[in-house]
C-alpha cells in the first residue's frame, strides 16, 4: 500500500552501516591515533590474531600488480593492524563487493576528528554512482559523530560546490545530522532549526534517524515538537510554507514520515513493545503514522496477532490506515477473508477493509469482485465503499491494465452517499470521455450529474482531449 520510497528507502544505505557492527573492535591508544596515516584500527576475525604486526608486513600498497594487493588483504585475515592510508588504498582498489564493503568498515570504524578531513578529501571524486554516493553518506555519519560541527560544514559546502555523490538531495547532510544526533542531538537539533534551506525537511529525516538509533522516547518526543511548531506556524498564516515539503511528505507534513522513522526504532524492541508504545501516543495524525508503521511489520510477522491487535483500535480515526494495512495483507491471496473479517469490525473500519479489499480484488479479478458487490444488500455497511473502490479500480489505468469508464459509471450509479456517488460518476465520466468522447456525450445528460457538473466534464475534456494531453485546447475527438 506504500509507496517504495517511503521513508526509510531513503535510508535504506544505512543498513550497510550494520557490517561494520558485526566486528569486535578495539581502537588503539590516543597516542597511536593522532595523525591520519598512522591510524591503526584493530579488527579481530574469526582466524588467528595479527595484531602486532605492522600493515606493511600484511598488506601491498596498490601499483603495478592492480588488484592482487586488494585481494590479498582479505587473504591476510581481518586479524591485523591497517593504517587509515592502506585501508583507504586497498578500499578503493577492490574490485570484490564483499572486501570492498569490509575494508570500508574498518575504515569507517577508525575515524575520527583528527583524520576525518584528511579521509574526505582522498574520497573527493573518487566514489561514483549509487554506491559511491551511499559510502559517502555512511562516511558523512561516521564523521557526525566524532565531529559533527565540521562535518556540517564540510557537507553544506560539497552541497553548494558541487562535490561528491548525493549533491542536491541532500544526502551527505543527512548523513552527517543522522551521525551527531545519535552523540550530541542538542546541537544537531540547533543547526538544523537554524537553515532555512528548503531541504530541511528532508535533512531533519537524517537527524530523526541518528535519534530515534539511540533514544526513540526522545525521537518521538522531538517530532511531537516539529509538529506544534509547524501547527503554530500555519495558525499564523503559514500555511503555503507548510507545504514545501514536496514530493517527501504528505500534503507537505514530514512529521506523519518522521514518526515512521521512530516506529521503525520502536520495532526493535518487539512487536509486542511497539504495539505498546504506539498506543499511549496522543490521538492524532502522528499516532496514526505509528500504527500504520508498526501494522506494516506486524501482518508479515503475526497476521492473526495484527488483526486481534487492531480490532482493539478499530473504532479510532487513528488506527483507519492500520486496519488497511491489515485488509491489504489479507486481500491479497484470500479477499473473501479480508470482507469476512470486515464484517467482525465497527462500520467505519469494515468501510475501510471493503475500500480496500475490493479495490484490489477488482485489479485481480474484475468478475469475482463485481459478483461479490452485486450480492450485497443495498444498505449493507460498507457497501457504498466497496462500490466505489470496485468503480474507481474500472477507471483509473493500473499495469497496463484496460479501463472500463462505462462499466464504472453504471456501478456509480447505485452508491447512496450523494458525494460519494458524484465524485465517483465525474471520475467515471471524465475517464469515458478520454475513451469514447461520443458515447460519454450521449450518456452525460442521463448520468444523474447536474448541469453545472455535466458542464465540468466537458470543459475538462476540452483542456484535456483525448489520451489525456492536458492544455492542448483539443475538445472530444477533435483537433
Amino acid at each position: 500500500m506504500k509507496s517504495p520510497l517511503a521513508t526509510h528507502a531513503i535510508w535504506a544505505a544505512v543498513a550497510a552501516g550494520a557490517f561494520a557492527g558485526g566486528w569486535a573492535v578495539n581502537r588503539s591508544s590516543p597516542e597511536t591515533t593522532a595523525k591520519s596515516d598512522k591510524v591503526n584500527v584493530n579488527v579481530s576475525g574469526g582466524g588467528a590474531s595479527a595484531l602486532g604486526s605492522s600493515s606493511s608486513n600484511n598488506l601491498k600498497a596498490p601499483g603495478a600488480e592492480g588488484g592482487a594487493a586488494a585481494a590479498g588483504s582479505l587473504a591476510a585475515g581481518f586479524g591485523g593492524q591497517r593504517s587509515a592510508t592502506v585501508l583507504l588504498a586497498d578500499y578503493l582498489a577492490a574490485d570484490d563487493a564483499v572486501e570492498r564493503n569490509a575494508l570500508f568498515a574498518q575504515l569507517l570504524l577508525g575515524v575520527d576528528a583528527d583524520n576525518a578531513a584528511e579521509i574526505y578529501e582522498s574520497l573527493q571524486g573518487k566514489l561514483t554512482g549509487f554506491e559511491g554516493g551511499r559510502d559517502m553518506n555512511l562516511f558523512f555519519q561516521a564523521w557526525g559523530k566524532v565531529d559533527g560541527a565540521a562535518a556540517i560544514a564540510a557537507a553544506t559546502e560539497g552541497e553548494g560546490g558541487g562535490r561528491g555523490p548525493g549533491r542536491g538531495r541532500g544526502f551527505n547532510i543527512g548523513g552527517v545530522l543522522a551521525g551527531w544526533a545519535s552523540t550530541d542531538p542538542e546541537a544537531a537539533k540547533e543547526w538544523i532549526a537554524a537553515s532555512d534551506s528548503d531541504e530541511k525537511q528532508f535533512w531533519t529525516m537524517g537527524l530523526v534517524n541518528g535519534l530515534a538509533g539511540t533514544d526513540p522516547n526522545a525521537a518521538a518526543d522531538y517530532v511531537f515538537e516539529l509538529a506544534a511548531a509547524e501547527q503554530a506556524r500555519a495558525a499564523e498564516g503559514g500555511e503555503e510554507q507548510e507545504r514545501r515539503g514536496g514530493p517527501w511528505g504528505r500534503g507537505g507534513d514530514m512529521t506523519q514520515r518522521y514518526m515512521e522513522i521512530v516506529a521503525d526504532a520502536q520495532l526493535k524492541n518487539g512487536v509486542s513493545a511497539a504495539s505498546s508504545w504506539a498506543s499511549t501516543l496522543p490521538d492524532g495524525d502522528l499516532k496514526s503514522a505509528a500504527f500504520d508503521q508498526i501494522a506494516e511489520n506486524f501482518v508479515s510477522t503475526d497476521l492473526e496477532g495484527a488483526k486481534a491487535w487492531i480490532a482493539e483500535h478499530a473504532t479510532s480515526d487513528y488506527a483507519q490506515r492500520a486496519v488497511r494495512e491489515v485488509a491489504e495483507q489479507l486481500g491479497r491471496d484470500d479477499p473473501q477473508t479480508a470482507l469476512a473479517w470486515a464484517d467482525t469490525l465497527p462500520d467505519t473500519a469494515k468501510a475501510s477493509v471493503m475500500s480496500e479489499t475490493v479495490g484490489r480484488w477488482t485489479r485481480d479479478d474484475p468478475q469475482a469482485a463485481s459478483t461479490y458487490v452485486q450480492g450485497m444488500a443495498s444498505d449493507a455497511p460498507g457497501r457504498d465503499n466497496a462500490v466505489q473502490s470496485l468503480a474507481n479500480a474500472l477507471i483509473f489505468e493500473r499495469d497496463g491494465e484496460k479501463r472500463d469508464p462505462e462499466a464504472a459509471a453504471i456501478w456509480a450509479s447505485t452508491i447512496n452517499d450523494e458525494e460519494m456517488r458524484t465524485e465517483t460518476l465525474t471520475n467515471a465520466a471524465r475517464s469515458w470521455m478520454r475513451e469514447d468522447a461520443a458515447a460519454a456525450a450521449e450518456w452525460l445528460p442521463t448520468s444523474g450529474l447536474n448541469a453545472e457538473q455535466q458542464a465540468a466534464v466537458i470543459e475538462s475534456a476540452n483542456q484535456r482531449g483525448p489520451g489525456g494531453d492536458f492544455g492542448r485546447g483539443r475538445g472530444p475527438g477533435g483537433r
